[in-house]
């Protein structure tokens, strides 16, 4: 009976220590949040270079919009003029359609595939000059938590979204 009591009375000691431990360590942990989609949109960078993306892939549409023109060119001629075709020149005309589609569908794929790349590139370049900013803004700060709002319901810490963006933009040229 006497172990059981001293027993519990250690465990009793180990708790109050160990939650008194916790507390001064919560004491001097220091937590940040920010919002990363907000410092994104507001970063100069993703603003400028989504628009480059934004004129490249407006290119590659005017691009793909001149080729169906001259198939829908081909088309319309070839459909007026079918009737008085001699069946050799039927076929050419139908191989030189053929031709020319496949060849849009060819540039249509390649070219989503490009911009699909190019706009994955940008974004992970962005975010890494983003989390960059935040590790270092953690580091002169002296946070030992910066987390995503959009990760967490509440919180108490540092709302550092406004000062990250106008870090990021401070450089801007």
């Amino acid at each position: 009976m006497k172990s059981r009591i001293r027993f519990f009375v250690s465990v009793g000691v180990f708790c109050f220590l160990f939650v008194s431990a916790g507390n001064s360590f919560a004491q001097n942990f220091k937590v940040g949040y920010v919002n990363i989609s907000k410092i994104f949109y507001s970063y100069y960078k993703t603003q400028k270079e989504m628009k480059q993306w934004q004129s490249d892939q407006i290119a590659q549409e005017d691009k793909i919009t001149d080729l169906q023109k001259d198939i829908k060119t081909l088309q319309d001629a070839y459909n007026k003029q079918k009737n008085m075709l001699k069946p050799a020149d039927v076929q050419k005309r139908k191989a030189e359609i053929n031709k020319k589609t496949d060849a849009l569908i060819n540039f249509e794929n390649q070219a989503n595939q490009t911009l699909t790349k190019e706009k994955d590139d940008m974004i992970t370049s962005l975010i890494t000059d983003i989390k960059a900013e935040i590790k270092d803004f953690a580091q002169k700060g002296k946070y030992d938590l910066i987390l995503d709002s959009q990760a967490i319901e509440y919180s108490s810490g540092d709302d550092l979204t406004n000062q990250v963006i106008s870090a990021l933009n401070k450089g801007k040229s």
